[in-house]
């Protein structure tokens, strides 16, 4: 059913907004929208108005209809319409106050609102400890979705987090520090002498360095740029040491593995060969160019930068060929493909379930039939001098249909549309 039903997703709280995204009834995501931060005004007013707001107009058109105003009338006119009335609304979020603001606010149309656990990304035996981050989970998994184990992410956010996987599957942890902004504002802030620095200015000095290959020095002789320097070089100098103890823990790269692999087994996990690292948030542009070779061109290296390590060779002689240790990706919205990761598994277990219960329920169903007698004719004759011969169900093969052994020893299998025949056969 879930399938079926049209899903608004609050994906992800930072300090700044919402971020939502749509799957109509075909499964593909067909738009992303941002809205501000819900506050308590927001619900003071008509819930309608205040939905219909934040909506592109191709959700309007489908929670409202196309050409109506927001109402409530018109939300219950055009649910009727719909195979599955009410929509299925997935919230992801650890801020209290936006999952409530957010649960009334679907309130005021047809809609069933799910708060996802971090049990619908990673249980207890896959590794995730008590209190972990639903966000955290929520882009492992996705990381792993799109690369495949072992996984490890990078988010830029309001915090900087970073969450890593092994090749089982298993959540190895990681680490939660300040996000970019807190640092720049909380030497503003709580110093008498240094310069609040707006995200601005970060961006437009980093914009620089890339594109007129002017990094920032190491030795700043500006107060501003002293401070970007040491901000943005010690992100990168901990991302890279991140990656090299990731690499240590999982093991280096098996792209020569990845072209041998021709497992068909859909139930497999999918291998990161080439470990792939991901990068997202809010700031995940510049932390994923950070984490680049040479600091993405952000911050000035020494000519012995670590960078050198990035590679390493395999062959013998002249076959030698350096391949990259790691891959450095950068994905937006990396945490939708872990919210629809999670969904789908739910859709697969419940299949499953369905389909073990539906067994159980055909074994029962053909057990009954164990013992029972039928008779068929053949054309030849049995020791009563008639072509009539007898016998009793005594098995069952799934492919094979029901097992008749018959009186004079003989056996054969027989499917069930032929069987209700010699059952019938028998009792007239």
């Amino acid at each position: 059913v879930e399938l079926k039903t049209f899903r608004i997703l609050d994906l992800k709280y930072s300090s700044q907004e919402n971020l939502m995204h749509f799957i109509p009834p075909c499964n593909v995501i067909t738009g992303i929208i941002r809205t501000p931060l819900l506050i308590h005004e927001d619900l003071e007013g008509p819930l309608v108005e205040t939905l219909s707001r934040h909506l592109p107009q191709f959700a309007h058109d489908y929670i409202f209809g196309s050409s109506s105003p927001p109402s409530q009338e018109a939300a219950q006119l055009a649910s009727s319409s719909r195979d599955v009335p009410r929509l299925g609304v997935y919230i992801v979020s650890s801020n209290s106050d936006q999952i409530g603001y957010l649960s009334r606010l679907w309130s005021c149309v047809p809609s069933r609102v799910f708060q996802m656990k971090g049990d619908d990304f990673f249980t207890k035996d896959q590794g995730r400890y008590d209190r972990m981050g639903v966000d955290r989970l929520a882009v492992l998994r996705g990381a792993a979705e799109i690369h495949g184990f072992p996984a490890l992410v990078f988010d830029g956010g309001t915090a900087t987090t970073y969450t890593a996987a092994d090749a089982t599957g298993k959540v190895l942890g990681g680490g939660i520090g300040p996000g970019l902004r807190l640092k720049f504002k909380a030497l503003g802030d709580r110093t008498d002498a240094l310069p609040n620095i707006a995200p601005e200015e970060v961006l437009r000095r980093v914009a620089e360095a890339v594109e007129k290959r002017k990094p920032l020095p190491t030795f700043a002789r500006d107060t501003k740029e002293a401070i970007m320097v040491d901000v943005l070089g010690e992100l990168a100098l901990k991302g890279r040491d991140v990656i090299e103890r990731w690499l240590e823990v999982v093991g280096p790269s098996e792209v020569e593995e990845a072209k041998k692999d021709d497992s068909g087994d859909s139930d497999a996990l999918k291998k990161n060969f080439d470990r792939a690292v991901l990068v997202t948030g809010g700031d995940g542009d510049i932390l994923a160019q950070l984490l680049q070779p040479n600091r993405g061109g952000i911050v000035e290296v020494s000519a012995g930068d670590l960078s050198s390590s990035d590679t390493k060779t395999a062959g013998k002689g002249k076959a030698k060929t350096a391949t990259p240790k790691f891959q450095i990706m950068h994905s937006k919205h990396l945490i939708h493909y872990g919210i629809s990761s999670a969904i789908m598994n739910q859709v697969r277990k419940r299949r499953k379930a369905s389909e073990a219960k539906a067994k159980v329920q055909k074994e029962d169903e053909n057990q009954k039939f164990m013992g029972q007698r039928v008779a068929k004719i053949f054309a030849v004759e049995d020791d009563d001098g008639d072509n009539v011969f007898r016998g009793s169900i005594v098995g069952f093969h799934k492919t094979n249909g029901f097992l008749v052994k018959y009186d004079d020893g003989d056996k054969e299998h027989v499917l069930a549309e032929e069987l209700q025949g010699m059952l019938k056969l028998y009792r007239d």
